[in-house]
């Protein structure tokens, strides 16, 4: 979110662009993309004026779309951290791939105004520092495929304004912290890709904002807890290669947004409930390599599914026989008679 120019600093406003703390700031003023690109693709161009708040940071991606040679790649993350003092005003980051390496700076927990922290496809490492759990306005958190490890912080539960929140393809361990079950406007969790094993929390059941919860491959174990019926508003739930067991809840049937079910490579046993049928925006169902699946699908999946070759999609490695008989086809519904008019 841009902030206001105060008329009795404008004049005091920078008009090139400055280096500080490992990254090339470019100034609002510098309304010329062109020299804003020139500047921030050669740092040496940089002027050395004190840090300014109504400087910001250019959106990386926009100026990467304009140089095919990735003109941010000579950033790396500093120790002294990526922000000066004076810029704790900023409320995005977007430094999205690049070639950022080291550790995540502890001192961005200070930055009050954040609201969007993009630092997706680099090669960061260490844990994630305990301190972003003070980001109280962050609403975005952008934070995969990198090379990042440790424990997902309990502590985060505090950051309540956080919507999107993606650390998938790094390298996590340990378990989904209950406590995040506070985060209630998150839309979006995904956390696929890492080694995280444990049970899935029942208590995410209060997470009524989610619409899309990506768990794929993981450790998780145990079943699918049947309190995530509360979750009316889901419509994507991937949990792909993992080791969860136990039967399908049948109470399921209440996420009638569903659009995406992925359980393949698990062991699920039982038949997926025909109550699930009622799911009318179903679009993919795929359920492949639970051996201990049985029985047949949903009669009114049928016609909904967008399947190419549904067959290798949903049956192979499983016992399913295909599409449950429609009451109106069956031998039975045939051979009665029709009622006189």
């Amino acid at each position: 979110m841009s902030q206001r120019t105060n008329p009795a600093t404008t004049a005091n406003m920078p008009t090139k662009c400055h280096f500080c703390g490992g990254v090339i700031y470019v100034p609002r003023t510098m309304k010329n993309k062109r020299k804003a690109i020139a500047c921030m693709a050669n740092k040496q161009e940089a002027s050395s004026f004190p840090a300014h708040p109504e400087c910001a940071i250019r959106h990386m991606d926009k100026l990467k779309k304009r140089d095919r040679q990735g003109i941010m790649g000579f950033i790396e993350l500093s120790e002294a951290g990526l922000l000066c003092p004076e810029d704790s005003s900023s409320s995005v980051l977007y430094l999205h791939k690049n070639k950022l390496s080291g550790s995540l700076p502890a001192a961005w927990g200070d930055l009050a105004a954040l609201e969007d922290l993009t630092l997706n496809e680099n090669k960061l490492t260490g844990t994630l520092p305990v301190e972003y759990a003070g980001l109280s306005k962050l609403h975005s958190l952008w934070l995969f495929s990198n090379r990042l490890t440790g424990q997902l912080p309990a502590a985060y539960s505090a950051m309540t304004a956080l919507e999107d929140l993606q650390v998938s393809y790094n390298k996590f361990s340990g378990e989904l912290p209950a406590e995040w079950a506070a985060l209630v406007n998150l839309r979006i969790l995904n956390v696929g890709a890492n080694k995280l094993q444990g049970t899935l929390p029942a208590a995410y059941s209060s997470l009524a904002s989610l619409q899309e919860l990506q768990l794929f491959e993981n450790r998780f174990s145990g079943p699918l807890p049947k309190q995530w019926s509360a979750l009316t508003d889901l419509q994507e739930l991937n949990v792909y290669d993992n080791a969860l067991s136990g039967s399908l809840p049948a109470s399921y049937k209440a996420l009638a947004k569903m659009r995406s079910f992925t359980i393949s490579k698990n062991t699920f046993a039982g038949s997926v409930p025909l109550q699930w049928g009622k799911w009318k925006a179903l679009e993919t169902f795929v359920a492949w390599g639970n051996e201990e699946l049985v029985g047949c699908l949903p009669s009114r999946w049928e016609q909904q599914l967008a399947y190419l070759s549904f067959e290798e999609e949903v049956f192979e490695g499983t016992a399913v026989t295909g599409f449950c008989q429609r009451k109106a086809d069956s031998p039975a519904a045939k051979a009665r008679p029709s009622a006189e008019m």
